[in-house]
């Protein structure tokens, strides 16, 4: 029948649309507000297995790398429980084209990413979109996460772009997430993370 929900489909018959959407849970920004963190409390929950995490974020300070952490009841988990692999390939003004991996087993956070950004919001913002899997552990004992991110580095000029994953080496149940750089602030950026209904 017809109603808020349903939709008059092609075959003439009033239908629930199914499940299967993005659901947006959260968004945090800073204009030149040289804020230290992007934090996400109370995010994660059984409703969802999956989410998916778009960002964009400039450092304040030169030679960083941006890092995620779990959270659990409004607190950061920093014990050495994180793993991550990530490979990126970059190319100069030269046109010289190399690659690099790097990678860490039982770190005190996830790295999006491992070449440095350097200050330079014209030029150094980098871009990310990742998956992050299970980070209440409702179907595994582990929390995953897996993306890709491209920037270009305002002091070498290099353009970077790399893919990157790994998983917590502990049940962390983790209920939020913490985005930062290895150190100063996050000078300009949004972060918006969304449940992916099943």
């Amino acid at each position: 029948t017809a109603g808020a929900t349903t939709f008059w489909r092609g075959d003439a018959t009033w239908v629930t649309p199914t499940a299967g959407a993005l659901v947006k849970l959260g968004t945090e920004t800073s204009d030149n507000e040289s804020t230290a963190d992007m934090t996400f409390d109370s995010i994660f929950s059984a409703t969802y297995d999956q989410y998916l995490a778009v960002g964009q974020v400039c450092p304040s300070s030169d030679d960083v790398k941006l890092n995620m952490r779990f959270r659990a009841g409004g607190s950061s988990i920093s014990t050495s429980d994180y793993q991550w692999v990530e490979r990126s390939t970059h190319i100069n003004s030269s046109e010289t084209i190399a690659q690099q991996d790097s990678g860490a087993y039982n770190e005190g956070t996830f790295r999006l990413g491992a070449p440095t950004i350097n200050l330079d919001s014209n030029s150094s913002i980098m871009n990310f979109t990742m998956t992050i899997h299970d980070p209440f552990t409702t179907l595994t004992s582990r929390g995953c996460y897996e993306g890709t991110c491209t920037f270009q580095n305002g002091g070498t000029s290099k353009q970077y772009i790399s893919y990157f994953g790994g998983r917590t080496n502990t049940n962390m149940n983790a209920d939020g997430v913490r985005f930062l750089f290895s150190s100063g602030n996050i000078q300009y950026g949004r972060i918006t993370v969304y449940g992916m209904a099943q």
